[in-house]
């Protein structure tokens, strides 16, 4: 679906070529025409917003949408030779994550979090930045997914602190000592399990 920001941007281009008309041709008229056009441009970009934020809003126990927590095992492949398993949780953020997997990136570290940014859009949902040792979490400004397995530069003392608001979406199982020896540009991949 086209981007709503299009629309805007339609009506204001719309709204120039009624203005040029208006001042510098013999049809005047055409003013009305162009305004017109660009008043059910914002419509349709206000309509789409309204649906883009509906659908985030999506009951997740909903038969017809329903992706159950028991469903959502996922494995995540650091520079191809570290896997480690997790669970997403029954969010709508961690749904539409698990539905567009797989999906890699170039990831970075930031103090004991590694980060990578995707393509994926979704809003802020009950977010937080006080986190526990292995949590997943999406970052909405980023559209990165975050991994955290200790203290950021964020951090006061030993708590793990994101560096802005994030959608918790899951937690790794098991031990994460070893995401501590991963330095630099890493390669993650994460999949349905």
């Amino acid at each position: 679906m086209t981007n709503y920001r299009f629309y805007y941007f339609m009506s204001f281009f719309l709204l120039g070529i009624g203005f040029y008309f208006f001042f510098y041709s013999d049809y005047p008229l055409f003013l009305l025409l162009f305004i017109g056009l660009a008043v059910y441009h914002v419509i349709l970009a206000r309509l789409m917003q309204k649906y883009k934020n509906e659908m985030l809003k999506i009951d997740m126990y909903d038969e017809e949408f329903s992706v159950r927590s028991d469903n959502m095992e996922i494995k995540i492949t650091f520079n191809e030779n570290l896997v480690m398993d997790a669970e997403l949780n029954d969010t709508a953020t961690a749904k539409v994550v698990y539905e567009a997997l797989p999906i890699k990136g170039n990831g970075k570290t930031w103090g004991e979090e590694i980060y990578f940014s995707t393509s994926i859009e979704v809003a802020e949902e009950n977010p937080r930045e006080i986190l526990e040792p292995g949590e997943i979490a999406y970052w909405p400004p980023l559209q990165a997914i975050c991994f955290f397995y200790g203290p950021t530069p964020a951090s006061q003392g030993e708590e793990i602190r994101a560096a802005g608001p994030v959608n918790i979406i899951g937690k790794i199982k098991g031990e994460l000592s070893s995401l501590k020896e991963l330095q630099g540009s890493i390669a993650v991949y994460v999949e349905k399990k």
